[in-house]
Order: C-alpha cells, then sequence, then structure tokens
C-alpha cells in the first residue's frame, strides 16, 4: 500500500469525501461521475469484493483496527472508501422530466440522506440542493442515511436554486410544497401531474413565504389525533409515494 493513503482517508482533502459500508461503497463503485481515489477493506471482510471491483478502484486490505484508526471510532462496516466530489453542473431545464426533489435549507444531513433515498426509490428523477448551503449531499451522514442512493439519483448543486426551479417552472414543470395554510389542497386529492418539482423545507419553520410563492399546489398530509406536521424526511416519503401512484395509473 503506498505511503500516505491512510492520511488521506483522517484528513480528506477539499473536494474530497468518504463513504463507509459495503452497501454504500458498492453504490459509488457502480455509479457514472464519480473518481474514486481509493478503497480501503479490513481483512477478512467480504473477501469476494477485492476481485469483483478492482478494475474500478486501488482497493487495498488492512488490519481492523487501522479502519477504526481512520475513521477515529470503532467501525465495524468493514469498507471505506474514498472519492472526489464532482464538479457542480448546470440543469438544463429541457432535459428533465418526471419529479424533481428540491430542498432548500436542510439542516439535518440524516433527513437529507433519508429524503433522497425514498425520492430514488419512488422514482424521481433528479435531486436539486443549495451549493454550500445547508446540509452536504455528500457527508458521510447523508450518504449512510441514503443507503448509497445518492449515487443512483442525478444530483444538481445549485447556486442559485430558486432561479433554477424558476426555469423549471418555465418548462412546464409543476412546483409543489407541503404547507399548513388553509388553503393548502389535501394530498389524497391531488391530481395526477406529469412533470413536478417537490419542494421540502427546512426542520424548524419549514419553507419561508419567498418559496412558497414560488408554488403552484400547497398540500397538507391528512393526520388524526391533533397532530399537524411530520418529520420533513416522513413528509417527503408520503408525497413521493402519493405522485408515484398517480404516474402509474
Amino acid at each position: 500500500m503506498p505511503d500516505g493513503i491512510l492520511e488521506l482517508f483522517s484528513h480528506q482533502g477539499p473536494g474530497q469525501f468518504v463513504v463507509e459500508g459495503r452497501w454504500c461503497v458498492e453504490a459509488l463503485l457502480e455509479a457514472e461521475g464519480f473518481e474514486v481515489v481509493a478503497v480501503l477493506r479490513a481483512e477478512g471482510a467480504y473477501p469476494e469484493f477485492a476481485e469483483r471491483y478492482l478494475h474500478l478502484a486501488d482497493i487495498y486490505t488492512v488490519p481492523k483496527d487501522q479502519l477504526s484508526a481512520v475513521m477515529g471510532f470503532a467501525f465495524h462496516r468493514g469498507v471505506l472508501a474514498l472519492a472526489k466530489r464532482p464538479q457542480s453542473r448546470p440543469i438544463e431545464p429541457s432535459r428533465l422530466s418526471g419529479v424533481v426533489v428540491a430542498c432548500p435549507c436542510l439542516a439535518d444531513e440524516f433527513n437529507l440522506g433519508a429524503i433522497i433515498r425514498s425520492a430514488a426509490a419512488l422514482g424521481a428523477s433528479a435531486l436539486l440542493v443549495p451549493k454550500n448551503s445547508g446540509a452536504d449531499v455528500y457527508s458521510r451522514k447523508s450518504i449512510r442515511s441514503s443507503s448509497g442512493a445518492v449515487f443512483r439519483l442525478p444530483v444538481f448543486e445549485c447556486a442559485e436554486l430558486m432561479a433554477d426551479i424558476v426555469d423549471l417552472k418555465e418548462c412546464g414543470f409543476t412546483t409543489l410544497a407541503t404547507s399548513l395554510d388553509e388553503d393548502s389542497l389535501s394530498l389524497q386529492d391531488l391530481p395526477n401531474i406529469e412533470d413536478a418539482v417537490v419542494l421540502f423545507g427546512p426542520e424548524k419553520g419549514g419553507l419561508g413565504g419567498d418559496w412558497l410563492d414560488l408554488c403552484d399546489l400547497k398540500l397538507k398530509i391528512p393526520m388524526a389525533g391533533g397532530m399537524d406536521s411530520l418529520n420533513v424526511a416522513a413528509s417527503a416519503a408520503i408525497v413521493l409515494y402519493q405522485l408515484s401512484i398517480g404516474r402509474r395509473t
């Protein structure tokens, strides 16, 4: 193993990120558009792994305690990867279709990862997040919470997210968001929409007025027991499932 590989994992440079665990590392290796710097595999873990993916990346086998030393805690997932963050790419509205998920101002990386997982599982075509703001889509927490789905869903880190959503509206996309406003449409009455941008806002206060003003439809999820809100990741799963039903009928 070349000198300095372990140090790279311990102190990854700007523009690099670490991926933990077999399923997420496999999703990274099988994805297009990502440059993998190296993979570390613990001795005895996943013996078939190196043979299967050696043509895609440099894979090094190290004692298990070295992986824990790299991570700074007792690491039991068996494999790590270090990759370069993909360069931001501009949105081409005419090349997008279906359901696009936009997440302005999310703070919690676990929530962002869970939304990514639901978006990929329920047929969304892309994810839009603000660049250099809020939860990091390529943080270890986001990747782990997404179960590697971040590598299966086209991600756009937008310098001007609101302007990009306006461009999508001008190309015929309907914009949606959940809201507690009295004039919000019950989710069960949502009509079939071919192309939609669905906005999911920050955990504490939800979307602000400027974002809601972008939306053609405000939605509310019917709830029982006097409850009026859900965790944003749970709301996203419900809304995206409802949209997927409409697109399958």
